[in-house]
């Protein structure tokens, strides 16, 4: 153990021969370059993944919001129509700007 502890902190302060230097480095950049590499696919699948859930909240929300604008039109009194329109178009601008904000944070 005290053995490979010494091998490493030669090689960690550059004391060994340059070959297995060169080597322990070419090693840990590869080894960082598919980290990063597998990070982007990550990032950019995660990206893809939350545009198709936004798009999908964005199609219930408005779907949801219509529903409730066509039971406003049937609603027998005025006063109804008027609250459950109110209702409706304040849920379809909130969500608008929830859309908005969340596509841009995506970007």
């Amino acid at each position: 153990m005290v053995r490979v502890s010494n091998q490493l902190a030669k090689v960690a302060n550059n004391t060994t021969e340059g070959k297995e230097t060169h080597i322990m480095t070419d090693a840990n950049f590869a080894a960082g370059e598919k980290v990063r590499e597998y990070g982007e696919r990550a990032t950019e699948g995660t990206k893809v993944f939350g545009r198709q859930a936004i798009d999908a909240y964005e199609q219930v929300v408005k779907s949801a919001v219509e529903f409730e604008k066509a039971t406003a039109h049937a609603a027998p009194a005025d006063w109804i129509k008027t609250a459950i329109g109110a209702h409706a178009s304040f849920v379809a601008d909130v969500n608008a700007a929830y859309v908005s904000a969340a596509r841009t944070l995506l970007s």
